[in-house]
């Protein structure tokens, strides 16, 4: 997606999670073309994976995540330059929130 970062919805696979709001996905950008990208869940701060109450958070995520392919719409990157989105599963359930709801974030 390169430095240059239109608004965009894409669908994919997670392939990694990281912690409670960071994992790694892989996304169809065009025909037989593939990117795997850094998302960063917009809206929340969850625990780093080695920090206290950390592990809970990213055992909830990845549950939550390998559910099926996800989908992420974004408009811009943070300065890690990972993609920062809004994810939602394919019931339409939005991942921050659900990290709210079971307090493994917050705001």
């Amino acid at each position: 997606l390169g430095l240059l970062l239109a608004c965009f919805v894409v669908s994919g696979e997670v392939i990694r999670v990281v912690d409670g709001d960071t994992f790694d996905m892989r996304a169809a950008v065009w025909l037989n073309v593939a990117v795997t990208e850094r998302v960063r869940v917009l809206g929340i701060d969850a625990k780093e994976a080695k920090d206290p109450g950390g592990l809970a958070a990213t055992i909830f995520a990845r549950a939550w995540l390998v559910e099926g392919p996800v989908t992420i719409g974004s408009c811009r990157r943070d300065a890690f330059g990972r993609v920062l989105g809004k994810v939602t599963n394919a019931r339409g359930e939005n991942l921050a929130d659900a990290l709210r709801a079971a307090a493994h974030a917050k705001p």
